[in-house]
Formats: C-alpha cells, structure tokens, sequence
C-alpha cells in the first residue's frame, strides 16, 4: 500500500509543481506561498540528499529529487517575480532579508524535526504539517481574492 500511495502522491504533486511552475513564468510572478515554498524546499533537498548518500534508491528518493529540481525552479520565480507581488513600501533589501529568514527558518524547522522525530518518523510528521499549512494558505487566497494566481505569504 506504501508504494501506490507514495507512487499518487510523488505524481500529484509532481503535477502541481509543473502548473505552479508554468504559471511562475507566464504570469511573471510565483505561485506557491512563500512559507509553504520555503518548507518544501528544505523538506525535499534534505531527505533528498539523505536518500542519495544513503544510497537509498526508492521511489520516495527518485520523487524527492524531482521535487527538489521543480522547487528550485519555483524559487527562482519567487526571487525573479516575488517582490513586485509586495507594497511599495518593501524595498529589495527587504525582500532579500524576508526571503533569507524565511528560508533559513524552513530549514532549521524541518532539521528539529530530524533531531525529534528521527529520519524515519521526522518526513511524515513534517510532510502532514506542511500539507495543511499548504491547503490553508492556498484555501485563503481562494477565499480572500477568489484568484488561485495570488498568494498569502
């Protein structure tokens, strides 16, 4: 049961990423929420490289490293596009520093899990929490703006 659902899963979201990345770049703008973006990346390059120097060639490590390749992707539209997406008041220097913090956070959360949960539990606990915060914050664009093209940082 564990590999058609990792199997449903890597291909959903698989999915996602390429629509989030060809919106990225047709509406010039990003189109996951930067917080959901920033767990990700850090979830899907740490249990990739995990996977890889473990030598753990699964179906979860090949979905992992494609994640990743597409999360690195959907980061460069954050930072091409992300800041014009902000009031005016946020200057580059601002945006640099949010995206910084933001993103160091996201690794060190998904590192305290690791070092709490373990390599084995620490992907599932952090890959349900991520998976709410994802729905609530695209729910919310949807709910506040009715446009799925428009984040909630």
């Amino acid at each position: 049961m564990v590999l058609p659902m990792t199997l449903l899963s890597g291909v959903a979201w698989t999915v996602v990423y390429v629509f989030a990345i060809r919106i990225g770049f047709q509406q010039r703008t990003y189109a996951i929420p930067a917080a959901a973006l920033a767990l990700n990346i850090a979830w899907e390059t740490i249990y990739a490289s995990r996977g890889l120097a473990t030598a753990d060639v699964s179906v979860q490590t090949v979905v992992n490293v494609a994640w990743a390749v597409a999360d690195v992707v959907i980061v460069y539209t954050y930072l091409r596009y992300g800041r014009r997406e902000l009031p005016a008041f946020v200057s580059r220097p601002m945006f640099v520093g949010w995206s910084i913090l933001i993103f160091t956070t996201a690794y060190i959360v998904q590192w305290l899990f690791v070092i709490e949960f373990g390599w084995v539990d620490a992907p599932k606990y952090a890959a349900f929490l991520q998976n709410l915060l994802m729905s609530i914050l695209l729910s919310r664009c949807l709910w506040l703006v009715g446009d799925p093209g428009v984040r909630a940082s």
